[in-house]
C-alpha cells in the first residue's frame, strides 16, 4: 500500500536570505517618518526572509508584511539583534509554532 500522507518540508532561511536582510538593514533610516519611524525600513529589510518563508503570495505573506509595518524605532546600530530575533521567530512561526503577532511586535517595541 502506498502512503499518501502529506509530507511538509521545514521552511528554513538560507545564508543568502540572512545576508540579504543584513544588506537591506543598512538602509533603515532612508525611509524614516514621524508616523512609524523605522517601520518601513524594518519591513524592507525583512522582505528576503518573508519571500523564503511564505513563497506563495497569499494571506500569510500579506500578514507578515503588515506585521513588520508596525511602529519600530531604535538606533540603527542596535537594530541587528532585533532583526535576528525577529527572523528566528518568523521562521518558527512559518513552520507552525504558535507565535502570535503580539509576541513578534513585542520584540520590536521592547
Amino acid at each position: 500500500m502506498v502512503d499518501m500522507t502529506k509530507t511538509t518540508t521545514e521552511k528554513k532561511l538560507t545564508p543568502s536570505d540572512i545576508r540579504g536582510v543584513f544588506l537591506r538593514s543598512n538602509l533603515f533610516q532612508g525611509s524614516w517618518n514621524f508616523e512609524r519611524m523605522q517601520a518601513l525600513g524594518f519591513c524592507f529589510s525583512m522582505v528576503p526572509a518573508i519571500r523564503r518563508l511564505y513563497p506563495e503570495n497569499n494571506d500569510a505573506r500579506k500578514q507578515a508584511i503588515k506585521r513588520h509595518l508596525e511602529f519600530f524605532n531604535t538606533h540603527p546600530y542596535v537594530a541587528a539583534p532585533v532583526l535576528g530575533v525577529t527572523l528566528a521567530m518568523e521562521e518558527k512561526r512559518a513552520n507552525g509554532a504558535e507565535i502570535d503577532d503580539g509576541a513578534i511586535n513585542g520584540i520590536k517595541v521592547g
